[in-house]
């Protein structure tokens, strides 16, 4: 098995932490452990957010190991340029999400009674386009990490 493969299916490993550490810091948070220094819900958060990491990066060591296979699209090729394409995808998904969120700002100082359906439909066309453009564009990686950090600068 070559290694980005093996490295791929690690990362499958690490994205099911979240579905051990979820349940446990609700019971902890119900119980009122932590709660006072929001413990049980920063770390809820922080595997959330190491969950998406997992996926990004199995899903690049997926795509290096199937272009470098045999019968992959570039037999034969050089892994070092598949490494770098994958992370001019992810700095271009991190750009275009601080980018577009940070424009959602601009209803912060709107009134919400008015805005809330606006934004509800907006927030919700970008989220579902962005798998799709992003994988018409050839830049499939790039979609996890604009969700992230859109998500991150919308608020």
């Amino acid at each position: 098995m070559p290694w980005s493969l093996c490295l791929a299916q690690g990362y499958t490993l690490g994205a099911v932490s979240p579905a051990v550490l979820v349940p446990s810091m609700m019971i902890l948070h119900n119980n009122g452990y932590g709660v006072k220094k929001g413990i049980p819900t920063t770390l809820i958060a922080a595997s959330s957010f190491d969950d998406i990491i997992a996926i990004t990066i199995f899903a690049v060591f997926l795509t290096i190991s199937l272009n470098t296979a045999n019968g992959g699209a570039d037999e034969g090729g050089s892994i070092w340029i598949e490494v770098g394409l994958n992370i001019v995808q992810i700095l271009g998904g991190f750009l275009a999400g601080m980018i577009i969120g940070y424009s959602m700002r601009v209803f912060k100082n709107c009134d919400p009674k008015k805005t809330i359906s606006f934004k509800f439909v907006l927030t919700l066309t970008i989220a579902i386009a962005t798998p799709f453009i992003c994988n018409f564009g050839g830049f499939p990686e790039a979609k996890y990490v604009f969700i992230i950090f859109y998500g991150y600068q919308c608020f």
